[in-house]
């Protein structure tokens, strides 16, 4: 089983990257929102540790990620009965490692329901089923942070202008949410800038 692929970049587009080992074989790797940001340029070397998932018809697909905590999400999520691999990339798409913990600290399933492919019922049944490991796993001296929902005027409007100019939501909250994390104090103009930036990007 493959654990880890170390390489040179050779494409990416918006769900899966190619890389190029030094042995000559080009594994295209599936990346969640985040992963596919962390990215270094086309040509430049990268190492992404892998979870190496078969398909239904035994085919196997790896999926790419920055981090073992997040790799550790990704498994934990795959666990859950009814959750396959895509819609736990879509989950960590949307929100870090860090605030999926922070979601089952708060006690309620609906942050879930924004997650592609998870509606009420599927939400509330990962919440069940992931509450108690996830909280069991969680820092002890993680503090609660900013709160969980996204309610500012600056980050709403900003996202009402992405998805104004036909951008999916999943693909754009994590990075509204990382730029207001850089810049608390950033108005929506400059916001809307450094979002559309990170978005061409990933095209």
């Amino acid at each position: 089983m493959i654990a880890l692929v170390e390489g040179i970049l050779r494409d990416r587009d918006g769900k899966t990257c190619t890389v190029m080992t030094a042995g000559g074989i080009g594994y295209e790797i599936f990346l969640s929102a985040s992963a596919l940001r962390a990215l270094p340029d086309k040509g430049v070397s990268v190492s992404l540790i892998i979870s190496e998932v078969a398909r239904k018809d035994d085919i196997p697909e790896l999926y790419g990620f920055v981090s073992k905590e997040e790799k550790s999400m990704f498994s934990m999520l795959l666990g859950v009965s009814g959750v396959g691999a895509h819609t736990a990339m879509n989950v960590l798409s949307l929100y870090a490692p860090e605030e999926i913990r922070r979601g089952f600290q708060d006690g309620c399933p609906d942050f879930l329901i924004k997650v592609p492919g998870i509606g009420k019922k599927a939400a509330q049944r990962i919440f069940l089923e992931l509450r108690d490991k996830i909280l069991k796993d969680a820092p002890r001296n993680s503090s609660s942070g900013a709160s969980f929902t996204e309610t500012s005027s600056v980050f709403r409007d900003t996202l009402d202008a992405c998805f104004n100019l036909g951008y999916a939501e999943e693909d754009v909250i994590p990075i509204i949410r990382e730029a207001l994390g850089s810049k608390p104090d950033a108005e929506v103009g400059e916001l809307l800038r450094v979002t559309l930036k990170a978005l061409a990007q990933l095209r």
